[in-house]
């Protein structure tokens, strides 16, 4: 993810192998769901723009195959 920390508007990067899909999910700070975006095979880009996200800490993760692939936080600052 990219810029972090940012406003609410970020770019997210992945690659996956041949005939993988997943999820990113972000959570607020109690683990609640509040959107994902699905992901596709090969190499990707997408933008996430959420001006109804307050400035605060979230929580993301990538998931693939089944498994947790990557998880960090995203940092909002208004």
């Amino acid at each position: 993810i990219y810029p972090n920390p940012n406003n609410g508007n970020m770019q997210v990067a992945y690659e996956l192998p041949e005939y993988t899909l997943g999820t990113f999910e972000v959570y607020d700070m109690v683990g609640k769901q509040l959107f994902y975006y699905p992901l596709f095979q090969g190499k990707n880009t997408f933008s996430i723009s959420r001006s109804d996200l307050n400035q605060g800490i979230y929580y993301y993760r990538a998931i693939a195959g089944n498994k947790v692939i990557a998880k960090d936080k995203i940092v909002i600052i208004k």
